[in-house]
């Protein structure tokens, strides 16, 4: 594994997101970023989304975003994308999910695709595909300030060097983009996948392998002592040097030199059980095993880490599923665990899930 690794601006906090641990000796496992400039209204709308993204060529209303209190400029967008980042960063949002990766907006770049080498051909091809939906891949007056780009709006970068991540650009060449600088590769005009490749071997995407991400608010402390650890961790967002350090030995895994935000705090048969620094706790699963999540979600609560807060009622527990076009429907997974959705369920809007009233009765804690 690596010890080190220069990231991008973003791409950190996506490793961190989703939890991948990468191997710095298979060039496949190196991430990649996919910008795709232009009107980010249309490009939504081409993605499928039911609410119009900011115009970022207006400076006046993308100013006025930013100047906005907090996430304020996200409550639009509330169930309609993803997930909106409030737990992560202000200019960021998750808007879908797709078998090859994940698709942000960024007040700052737009729309972009992340995935990794292994998945670029399936990207860059999802990608190619929204011209038939009335997205331009080659805009010369759009993009004409970036001459040796050719027009192109849709730019390739590694996300991840250094730490002995290998160079991604054979594979970028062998798929047909184009370089017009040192850290920079396009896609060109008429781009088509290269004869030779071959889609990467992984089983179809169903419903049972959606993966769902149980979400665990407040203090982590009562969960973790539910958990048998002996740890105390640090409350939400107390980011400081060298903070794993009173963990050390005490977690299944640190994870330094991988992600400064994690650490995994258990493995189960099911999943991982990790905290993050500016998120909190989480466990993902596959959907066709969210029965035993909930299963150790309610023997925790058992142990002294509630569902529901005494204080004020609210849940601690939430049950979110990846989201997007390209992925499929789990409702009736959600169902069958005997979850039920936290608001009433809408074409085009993003499912969340909670437990039902009779397993949130434990409030004690």
């Amino acid at each position: 594994m690596p010890e080190c690794a220069a990231w991008d601006g973003g791409g950190r906090a996506v490793a961190k997101r989703f939890r991948r641990i990468y191997d710095a000796d298979k060039v496949e496992d190196v991430p990649v970023w996919i910008n795709l400039f232009g009107p980010c209204a249309r490009i939504g709308r081409a993605l499928g989304l039911g609410i119009d993204l900011p115009d970022l060529t207006d400076d006046a209303g993308t100013d006025a975003l930013w100047q906005m209190p907090g996430d304020e400029w996200k409550n639009p967008f509330e169930g309609w994308v993803a997930d909106t980042e409030r737990r992560g960063d202000h200019d960021w949002m998750r808007l879908a999910d797709y078998p090859f990766g994940n698709a942000f907006f960024d007040l700052e770049e737009g729309v972009k695709f992340y995935t990794t080498v292994a998945g670029l051909a399936e990207c860059l091809a999802f990608v190619a595909s929204l011209a038939d939906k009335g997205v331009r891949l080659c805009d010369r007056d759009f993009m004409g300030r970036h001459s040796g780009a050719d027009g192109s709006c849709v730019w390739v970068s590694q996300a991840i060097s250094g730490g002995g991540f290998p160079d991604a650009a054979p594979a970028f060449g062998a798929l047909g983009l184009r370089r017009p600088d040192s850290s920079l590769w396009v896609m060109p005009q008429g781009w088509q996948p290269s004869p030779g490749w071959v889609p990467e071997d992984r089983a179809p995407l169903t419903a049972g392998s959606v993966p769902i991400t149980v979400r665990w608010s407040g203090d982590p402390n009562p969960i973790a002592r539910a958990m048998g650890l002996g740890v105390t961790l640090p409350p939400h967002d107390a980011w400081q040097d060298d903070w794993k350090a009173p963990l050390e030995g005490k977690v299944a895994d640190t994870m330094r030199g991988i992600d400064g935000d994690v650490v995994r705090l258990a493995g189960y048969p099911f999943g991982d059980a990790v905290f993050d620094i500016w998120e909190g706790m989480s466990l993902t699963v596959a959907a066709d095993r969210i029965a035993d999540a909930l299963t150790l979600v309610y023997s925790l609560r058992d142990r002294g880490a509630p569902i529901r807060r005494a204080a004020d009622g609210r849940l601690n527990v939430t049950v979110e599923p990846a989201a997007g076009p390209g992925m499929p429907d789990c409702a009736l997974a959600m169902m069958a665990a005997g979850l039920v959705p936290a608001s009433p369920l809408e074409p085009g809007r993003t499912a969340i899930w909670e437990p039902p009233q009779s397993e949130c009765s434990t409030t004690a804690g």
